[in-house]
């Protein structure tokens, strides 16, 4: 898990730098259509290893395809940005640097126009639909009486989803605007929340096309998102703000969960879902008619990528 919340901000920096503005769409669209594919087809081979070699064994495959996984990074030119640090700073020396670049990327994020409202909006959405996604479960055991298979089916539907949503946004680039086409992704996202909380127990399969759509609709908004970030934000700022970004999604996640949990548990599950897309749906379809909410992307596109390196 530390793992990760330090990896993503890593990782969505390093990309603005060595790809040129008008493609980072595509290439966060592509991102995602790898995460469906992983969706899909790591859990059909996580099954089929388990039953055919030891564990030993495949936490050694694990070992030995990470490592190939880190082998293109040997040969990637990033532009460097950061200033130069000590190479051994002492522990006091780090903490204070750390804490001096916190401070400066939440100062950037509060000074730059558009940008914190846009966070904002982005907390309330996940806040709003993180909980759907950790109570799929529950929701297919005890609305729809299934078990590991259905939730598998659903698992797979998500994936096939990204993967679409994926290709369409690296064919078309969605709209001119990526905001516009980051809210039409929240937009089916909801409606597709909605669909799976007013399925009856007999609608397992209108359930399946829905978490599909959701899909779809996460492809399209988290996609375009990164690349309005990635576009409209400083170099040297990159890391802080997408670190900024994730910190707020996690923080979503026990919040939400502590107000769905009871909640579902005293009104139903499925009543959460409807609950949360309603509302999904009421704040994104406002925000799509409020210029004023465009700031951000009406805000320059900063000179990241360096054509030095090719």
């Amino acid at each position: 898990s530390v793992f990760n919340v330090c990896r993503w901000p890593v990782l969505s920096a390093a990309a603005a730098q060595i790809v040129p503005e008008d493609h980072l769409t595509q290439i966060n669209a592509f991102d995602y259509i790898i995460r469906g594919l992983s969706n899909i087809l790591g859990p059909i081979t996580g099954a089929f290893l388990i039953n055919t070699i030891s564990m030993q064994n495949i936490m050694l495959a694990e070992v030995v395809l990470v490592s190939i996984g880190f082998l293109p990074l040997l040969f990637t030119k990033i532009p460097e940005r950061m200033k130069n640090y000590e190479a051994l700073p002492s522990v006091q020396k780090t903490i204070d640097r750390n804490w001096n670049e916190m401070k400066e990327g939440f100062s950037y994020v509060s000074k730059k126009p558009g940008l914190l409202k846009l966070l904002a909006y982005l907390s309330i959405i996940n806040l709003l639909l993180i909980p759907g996604d950790h109570l799929l479960p529950l929701m297919i055991s005890d609305h729809f009486g299934g078990g590991a298979t259905k939730l598998g089916m659903m698992g797979m539907a998500f994936g096939i989803g990204s993967i679409l949503g994926g290709f369409v946004l690296g064919m078309q680039g969605g709209f001119r605007s990526r905001m516009k086409t980051s809210i039409t992704g929240d937009i089916l996202y909801g409606a597709a929340v909605i669909l799976i909380g007013v399925s009856t127990k007999n609608q397992f399969p209108l359930a399946i096309l829905a978490w599909g759509a959701a899909g779809i609709g996460e492809s399209l908004s988290l996609a375009s998102l990164n690349a309005l970030l990635q576009s409209r934000t400083k170099p040297e700022m990159q890391g802080r703000v997408v670190a900024i970004t994730s910190s707020l999604i996690n923080v979503s996640v026990p919040l939400g969960m502590i107000i769905a949990g009871p909640a579902a548990e005293y009104f139903g599950v499925h009543q959460i879902y409807i609950f949360s897309g309603i509302v999904v749906l009421l704040i994104s379809g406002s925000m799509i008619n409020i210029p004023a909410f465009f700031q951000f992307e009406k805000n320059k596109p900063v000179k990241s990528f360096d054509r030095s390196y090719y």
